[in-house]
């Protein structure tokens, strides 16, 4: 039996670098699941596009994983619900999937109670 826990997070006392470089990483996280859906769409194979996208984003191999996980999900949906004629796309800001590849936390002794540390480009 899989549990999975959803946890949202609040990024407080982040100096400018570390927000740039993360809002870079969730800019081409989106292009990159944005990217297996439309080679999913043509029929590519998941090896193959994979490759193509380890190739065209500048993302750690985890996150590009997570990207495939997403996009095969949405794939999936949208083949499966023939009355919805929206193919699905991401635009804007969106959800970043982070499994145990990509973060970890660590308890602090100052002030804040938890450090985590993400997976950027």
């Amino acid at each position: 039996m899989n549990i999975s826990i959803t946890r949202q997070f609040k990024i407080i006392f982040a100096n400018k670098n570390k927000l740039f470089t993360l809002n870079a990483t969730m800019r081409q996280y989106r292009k990159c699941v944005n990217f297996y859906l439309h080679e999913m769409a043509k029929g590519t194979n998941l090896t193959e596009i994979y490759y193509m996208a380890k190739q065209h984003y500048d993302l750690p191999t985890a996150l590009i994983q997570t990207a495939r996980d997403i996009a095969k999900e949405r794939y999936k949906s949208y083949t499966n619900n023939k009355s919805n004629p929206h193919f699905p796309h991401f635009s804007g800001f969106m959800l970043v999937r982070l499994d145990h590849r990509s973060i970890s936390f660590k308890e602090a002794a100052n002030h804040f109670k938890m450090w985590a540390n993400i997976s950027t480009i």
